[in-house]
C-alpha cells in the first residue's frame, strides 16, 4: 500500500493572522453581521446551528459544555437561548 505524500506549505503564523484580521475586519465593517463574518444570512446560520446541534441536544445536556469558537459574535449562544 502506498503511503500518502504530504505536501508542506509553509506560512508564517503572523502572516496568516494578519490576513484573517484584514479580511474579517474589512468585510465586517462593510456588511455587519451576519454577512460581515461570511454567513449568508440569519436563516441559514440558524439552520447550520440546528443541524450541528440536533443530535447533541437529544442527550442529557447537563453533562457537557459547548465552546463557541467562531467569529466572536456569540450567535450560537443567542441561538441556544432562543431555542430553549
Amino acid at each position: 500500500m502506498k503511503k500518502a505524500r504530504r505536501i508542506a506549505i509553509k506560512y508564517e503564523y503572523n502572516d496568516i493572522i494578519k490576513y484573517q484580521e484584514s479580511l474579517y475586519r474589512d468585510n465586517f465593517c462593510q456588511k455587519g453581521p451576519p454577512k460581515g463574518v461570511f454567513f449568508n444570512n440569519k436563516e441559514t446560520q440558524n439552520l447550520r446551528f440546528k443541524i450541528l446541534l440536533e443530535d447533541i441536544l437529544l442527550n442529557d445536556t447537563s453533562k457537557f459544555s459547548i465552546h463557541d469558537i467562531g467569529a466572536g459574535l456569540a450567535d450560537l449562544h443567542t441561538y441556544l437561548i432562543e431555542e430553549k
